[in-house]
């Protein structure tokens, strides 16, 4: 579990650099991902789904594990609302739920068996950088 948890944090600095474009149109902006980055994204498991206005910049990725850098206009509360959801939804145990008001940084992870997830939401200039860090087994009964 340490090692999936520590697996994450090596991004913590390309989330707070990261350059972010803006949606001025006043809704949400849909999401955006480019042919370098679909196949990640295509493979995603179900409980960790792409956040609905991403924006991805950078992805890495097998069916068994995987790391997605995105962006978004919504606050870093709601992203971990969001993903706490879907950890609910799986089934999975919190196992991490960090505010560092230092710095805006708010980490939340989730377990079941050897499956999990981890998210890592920073604040951006006008977006919350994210990175979703996922290993995917069986999350049978």
């Amino acid at each position: 579990m340490l090692r999936f948890l520590a697996f994450g944090f090596a991004f913590v600095a390309a989330l707070s650099l990261a350059a972010c474009g803006q949606n001025d149109g006043g809704g949400p902006a849909e999401t955006a991902v480019s042919a370098e980055h679909a196949k990640a994204v295509a493979i995603m498991p179900a409980f960790v789904p792409l956040y609905p206005d991403a924006s991805v910049y950078s992805s890495i990725g097998s069916e068994a594990t995987g790391t997605v850098i995105f962006s978004t206009q919504a606050d870093g509360e709601a992203v971990i609302a969001f993903y706490r959801g879907k950890a609910e939804e799986a089934g999975m145990e919190e196992a991490l739920d960090e505010d560092d008001a230092d710095v805006g940084t708010m980490t939340f992870s989730a377990l079941k068996g050897e499956a999990g997830m981890k998210v890592i939401a920073a604040p951006g200039t006008g977006v919350t950088n994210v990175q979703l860090v996922w290993q995917s087994r069986a999350l049978g009964p």
